[in-house]
């Protein structure tokens, strides 16, 4: 496993460098606590999606991904076990079996190393959101089923 906390300037293109590394062909999660009352996160899964497609859908909802405290994506790679989080804190999480390909994508971006350093999720803190990107969620959601109803007519 790899975890990375990377400066809000660049957190968005490194996502999309690392999810170029995940496939051409991937599954995807999106997480959210938006409209939970027992604060227990729900889960949306699109399996088989073409990266280009999905990548182009993560950038109409930039602003989503990045901003929202309670909302967070898996993109995933089951036949070669990996898996790239990227969480409602903010954070990258790699689970996979070649992380040196993650890590090099780091390093060209001059993400600085460090093993002692906690992680947002570590200690006392709260999620923050804003109504519009509630508002969002569902249109998010929405264009991932489109995608997915397009593959199955073709």
């Amino acid at each position: 496993m790899l975890s990375a906390a990377v400066s809000a300037e660049y957190l968005f293109d490194i996502f999309l460098d690392m999810v170029s590394l995940v496939g051409d062909w991937v599954d995807v999660v999106v997480e959210s606590t938006h409209g939970s009352v027992s604060g227990q996160a729900r889960l949306w899964r699109r399996e088989g999606i073409d990266r280009v497609v999905l990548v182009s859908i993560f950038c109409e909802f930039e602003q989503l991904l990045t901003h929202d405290g309670c909302t967070g994506v898996a993109v995933m790679n089951p036949r070669q076990f990996i898996e790239l989080q990227f969480d409602e804190h903010k954070l990258l999480h790699v689970y996979s079996p070649r992380l040196q390909t993650f890590q090099r994508c780091l390093d060209c971006w001059g993400v600085p190393r460090s093993r002692h350093l906690p992680l947002i999720c570590e200690a006392d803190h709260i999620h923050c959101t804003q109504l519009r990107f509630a508002q969002e969620l569902p249109i998010l959601l929405y264009r991932l089923a489109a995608e997915a109803e397009k593959g199955d007519r073709q």
